[in-house]
């Protein structure tokens, strides 16, 4: 549910994956009223609307407690809120077929054209690592636990680093509710 509501082509609002993918979000801590901030900037430049404030208000809040309570998306450990600070964290375990699952659906969205692509498309910037709040280190353990499952291929040989197209989402389905190992 997380990667489709912030994934940058998912069917969620395009603020939500603005604010998942934003400098000024990352690596620090934030208010509410950065976010928003970030949902206006981000409305602005999407759909050229300025939103009411009682809209950026209820979005705000709607994303904030949406990573925070508990009986939502906060057991992702995402966004971490401590008096009315907020700051986004690298969760402790993402799943490994739910990543291998979105990274299928992102290459389709982003690459659909390719069979490889340099490590970078896929870190870099507001790429799909940030959606995850993963580190660089901890992306690329997962990508090469994808690798030894038989998910995708990994070259880090040379630079540029690549990374081949992943197997179909539909192979991957019923490799998400298969308990961990």
């Amino acid at each position: 549910m997380h990667y489709h509501l912030c994934a940058g082509q998912g069917p969620g609002l395009q603020f939500w994956h603005a604010l998942f993918s934003s400098e000024a979000l990352l690596n620090r801590t934030f208010t509410r009223d950065d976010v928003i901030a970030q949902i206006r900037l981000s409305t602005e430049a999407d759909s050229g609307q300025v939103l009411a404030k009682r809209s950026v208000d209820s979005s705000a809040t709607i994303f904030l407690g949406s990573y925070t309570k508990s009986d939502a998306l906060g057991p992702l450990g995402l966004l971490r809120e401590d008096g009315g600070l907020y700051s986004l964290e690298e969760p402790d375990e993402v799943p490994l077929w739910a990543l291998a699952y979105a990274l299928s659906h992102h290459w389709t969205q982003n690459f659909s054209e390719r069979n490889v692509t340099a490590l970078a498309d896929l870190w870099e910037g507001g790429a799909f690592a940030r959606l995850f709040g993963l580190g660089e280190f901890s992306f690329k353990r997962r990508l090469r636990r994808l690798a030894a499952a038989g998910v995708l291929e990994m070259w880090q040989v040379a630079p540029p680093h690549q990374v081949t197209r992943p197997v179909a989402c539909l192979e991957l389905l019923p490799r998400l509710y298969e308990p961990e190992s």
